[in-house]
């Protein structure tokens, strides 16, 4: 399954973690898209991407941001 994570906090490392060894293909964006790159390159079969280039074809987005972030996430 083609997942898109947005955000790279303690909850996206956790999530990106499990559905990585569980086989799946991730993509992850972050405002800092250095946070993003972090969390790509310590896990297989996850990328980081832009915001603009985050949903590409997934399967499911996941919002893993804090609550006042989650719409200016979605936006962007």
């Amino acid at each position: 399954m083609k997942i898109t994570i947005v955000g790279a906090g303690n909850m996206s490392s956790a999530l990106v973690k499990q559905l990585s060894k569980a086989g799946h293909e991730i993509r992850i964006t972050s405002r800092e898209i250095s946070k993003a790159q972090a969390l790509a390159s310590n896990n297989s079969r996850v990328t980081a991407v832009p915001a603009a280039q985050a949903v590409g074809a997934s399967d499911i987005v996941i919002i893993a941001t804090a609550y006042a972030d989650a719409v200016p996430a979605l936006r962007s």
